[in-house]
């Protein structure tokens, strides 16, 4: 399996994930960047997987926020 084949089964797992799933991943991510001593093609690996999952987290969240902003609307119309 190729890095491209690799990381495209990255995203899909990771677009599956939950918000609480993703940044538990993101804790562990960052722990490992930062006390484990990794070659560099895993540290860029990991950077690249800690980006996406910073981005579906941010998604996420906004996704929340759009709804949460959408009951309060809904409720001030009544």
């Amino acid at each position: 399996m190729t890095n491209v084949q690799i990381e495209k089964n990255n995203l899909k797992k990771i677009s599956k994930m939950s918000f609480e799933e993703a940044i538990s991943r993101l804790e562990e991510v960052a722990q490992i960047l930062s006390s484990q001593k990794i070659n560099l093609e895993q540290m860029i690996e990991l950077y690249e997987e800690g980006n996406a999952l910073k981005e579906h987290c941010n998604s996420r969240l906004n996704e929340a926020k759009m709804k949460i902003d959408k009951i309060i609307i809904d409720k001030k119309s009544l």
